[in-house]
């Protein structure tokens, strides 16, 4: 698989999944997929998906640019 998901409880950012996703491409233009989205019933909220079937260079400068925000 070519996906890596993060847990945001877990990672101490006190936001569901779509705004985090919302927010993320906002202010970094960094896509990630809210797991909700998944769930037609009882959604997971705190989870989202990041894709990483991208070159190095593409995937260093989305941790930069996500090493930027604060949450």
């Amino acid at each position: 698989t070519y996906f890596l998901s993060v847990d945001l409880a877990a990672s101490g950012i006190g936001l569901d999944d779509v705004a985090f996703c919302d927010r993320l491409l906002d202010e970094a233009n960094v896509a990630a997929i809210p797991v909700s989205a998944f769930y037609p019933e009882t959604p997971v909220t705190s989870v989202v998906r990041f894709c990483f079937a991208k070159e190095d260079a593409t995937l260093d400068t989305a941790i930069a640019r996500i090493a930027g925000l604060s949450f």
